[in-house]
Formats: structure tokens, sequence, C-alpha cells
């Protein structure tokens, strides 16, 4: 599930303003847009999606850059709300299986 455009009705002044403030306790944080083909894609569980979404929704996933070194991931595809299977069952699964690269990533580089 993406961010909820109810509460955030666009997205991306959402991401925008989220880059901001974080660049405010960060002055070199930069973005960058994954490629399908970076690590934390298939660091354990093999991704069909980069990242996954429903159909309807997709958002790329950013990584946050100190200098050379990855500080973070952005993405707009509300994965632990998506994990809890409140979207159906599939997305439940790539969410959950994008968190836990995600923390392996986190934990091994």
């Amino acid at each position: 599930m993406p961010v909820n455009e109810g509460i955030n009705p666009n997205p991306q002044a959402f991401l925008r303003a989220q880059l901001k403030m974080l660049s405010q306790e960060f002055p070199d944080l930069k973005a960058a847009q994954l490629a399908p083909s970076h690590e934390v894609f298939s660091i354990f569980f093999k991704m069909k999606a980069f990242p996954p979404a429903r159909p309807q929704y997709p958002s790329p996933m950013y990584a946050l850059f100190v200098g050379e070194r990855i500080v973070g991931f952005v993405a707009l595809n509300g994965f632990m709300c998506a994990a809890q299977g409140i979207e159906g069952a599939g997305i439940a699964v790539d969410s959950t299986e994008m968190m836990v690269n995600i923390y392996i990533y986190a934990l091994t580089h």
C-alpha cells in the first residue's frame, strides 16, 4: 500500500518534504533511485518487482547516501502496512521479503 493519499494527496511532495527534513539533519545527504539490479532486491529473496507494490501504485525505491555509504532507504510503498495483509496475501509476502532484504543488506554493509 502506498502513502495514504487521503492524508498526503501529493505523494511526490510528501517524498520531497521527507528528503528535505532528512537533509537538515544530514547536510551531505543524497538520494538516488535504485535500479532493479541493486543488491538489496536480491540479497536474500529475489524480488519480482523493484520494489514490490500494487500494480496501480508503482513507486521507486531510493537509497539515501552520505558520501558513498548508504545510510537508509525511502519508498512510498508502505511495506509495513502491506506486510500486515491489508492489501492481500501476495503483496504481504512480497513486502515482508523486501523488508527482510533491507534488514540483511543493512546488517551486512
